[in-house]
């Protein structure tokens, strides 16, 4: 188990480590292999698709039923061949234990909040955008937007036009801005 290891290895998802990974996956079955290497599918889709490190033990578990499949290429059988050139990476115990935790602190408050609050309206709230999403928008807007009113104004007034038209839309986007956030923030105290 995991949470026995004082240390975890990670290999870098390099062609040929991922490769023997897909290939042991095919020969067992995503459900086999996940017991086997005492896993979580969204760790298992993570590591097929090259998008996370690997644990040195699922690659070892991976070599090993390679070897029972004859189709299976040399560098899928061996474990040094499968890592020969990937990096290696050691993750001390104690921050493995404090990503598990985390996961289950996580887990724990999603389901407490569906019990709590029901279905629907968790969901309503998961899917709110991020404040740092709402900051770029807002900027985007401040920017762009006075910048199309000083175009604006330049081409009906000129160059005093287009002083007053920045202004005014700067304006108006500061004024729209503050009634958004006054809006969404009253909205986030009702849920």
């Amino acid at each position: 188990m995991v949470g026995q290891e004082t240390s975890k290895v990670l290999i870098e998802p390099r062609t040929k480590v991922v490769e023997a990974v897909r290939l042991a996956l095919a020969q067992v079955g995503p459900d086999d292999f996940l017991r086997r290497v005492e896993a979580i599918p969204a760790s298992l889709e993570k590591w097929v698709n090259g998008q996370e490190w690997i644990p040195m033990r699922v690659v070892g578990e991976a070599c090993e039923i390679n070897r029972k499949n004859q189709e299976a290429p040399p560098h899928c059988k061996t474990l040094s061949e499968c890592a020969s050139g990937a990096r290696f990476r050691i993750t001390a115990g104690e921050e493995v234990e404090k990503q598990e935790a985390a996961a289950v602190a996580r887990i724990t408050l999603i389901q407490d909040e569906i019990s709590e609050k029901g279905v629907e309206e968790t969901t309503a709230t998961a899917i709110k955008p991020k404040a740092s999403f709402q900051i770029v928008k807002v900027t985007v807007a401040l920017f762009f937007v006075p910048m199309m009113g000083a175009a604006l104004g330049f081409l009906l007034g000129g160059p005093l036009g287009a002083a007053a038209g920045a202004i005014l839309c700067y304006a108006v986007v500061v004024l729209l801005t503050i009634v958004f956030f006054a809006r969404s923030s009253r909205r986030s105290r009702t849920l």
